[in-house]
């Protein structure tokens, strides 16, 4: 027997298929799994950098002083402004606001190490 509720799970499932969109990884298909890790490729060397960053971050809080450390961590949004002017000028707009707001960061980090 067909009641009205039925009619409506073709357009669910069609809705959940369009939602994750339709990787074969993510539908179950396991004859293509190397098809959803493929766009991700270039970002594993990022991602592995980030964790050694972080290991070394924390190896640096434990061997040094956290007054000495932690300002030099907070100059982490300068480098990023100027690697960023350097390597990715004419994608990236770093403009007045961005260099300032990047300088101010670094300079409320230096206080902080100062006066802690």
């Amino acid at each position: 027997m067909f009641c009205k509720r039925d009619a409506y799970r073709p357009r669910l499932a069609s809705a959940v298929d369009d939602a994750n969109g339709g990787h074969p990884a993510v539908r179950g298909d396991h004859h293509a799994p190397w098809l959803a890790w493929r766009p991700l490729l270039p970002f594993v060397a990022a991602g592995v950098l980030f964790g050694i960053s972080y290991v070394l971050l924390f190896e640096a809080y434990f061997r040094g002083r956290v007054t000495v450390v932690s300002p030099l961590v907070a100059t982490e949004s300068l480098w990023g402004v100027a690697l960023s002017l350097l390597l990715i000028r004419h994608t990236e707009l770093v403009g007045r606001r961005v260099l300032a707001g990047a300088v101010l960061v670094v300079a409320g980090g230096v206080l902080i190490g100062i006066y802690a």
